[in-house]
């Protein structure tokens, strides 16, 4: 496996998306650049808590990140810098505590969209936020007595996300906050 590896990084190597530095494809430096949301924004919605926002949707690079996320060529591991601007934006807000008693739920995606990429791309996120911030993944089948920090990668109409959070009060949840690398 190690071999397949290396020969696969010789021959495609990660470029970063904005300075074109070999390496990863969005580089620490590059990722520094991305101005971060530093409030938390309240709505007038009937289902979420709250919403976390990691950044704005209007950054060029975060639509350019997003656009070779979701679209080709799926760059599947920029899931691990979406996570790290989320963790981010809640410990640069002071929202820290949001994370206690928490589980972490990722949006579903439909299936024609996964086989598409190859993968859940709102599931990769949350796999990245699981394990930096040891928080468990929980279905919506199995939900606890616990804050659900429901996971997205962008919030634009908000409709997903208020259609879950709907679902989830439906079900006994109450405490229930969004959280998205972009709005």
């Amino acid at each position: 496996m190690f071999i397949l590896h290396s020969l696969l990084t010789i021959l495609w190597p990660k470029i970063c998306i904005s300075c074109k530095n070999e390496g990863t494809h969005l580089c620490e430096d590059c990722l520094a650049t991305i101005s971060p949301n530093k409030e938390v924004f309240s709505h007038n919605s009937p289902s979420l808590t709250g919403l976390l926002s990691a950044t704005s949707i209007k950054e060029p690079l975060i639509q350019k990140a997003l656009a070779h996320y979701k679209n080709p060529p799926f760059l599947r591991d920029l899931s691990s810098q979406f996570a790290f601007l989320i963790i981010s934006h809640v410990l640069n807000s002071h929202n820290e505590k949001l994370l206690n008693n928490s589980v972490l739920l990722p949006i579903p995606v439909p299936k024609k969209e996964q086989r598409r990429r190859g993968f859940n791309h709102i599931k990769e996120i949350t796999r990245e936020l699981s394990s930096s911030l040891n928080i468990p993944i929980v279905s919506i089948k199995e939900l606890p007595n616990k804050r659900i920090l429901l996971v997205d990668d962008i919030y634009d109409t908000g409709e997903r996300m208020e259609d879950m959070a709907s679902k989830l009060k439906k079900q006994g949840a109450q405490d229930i906050w969004g959280m998205v690398v972009a709005r």
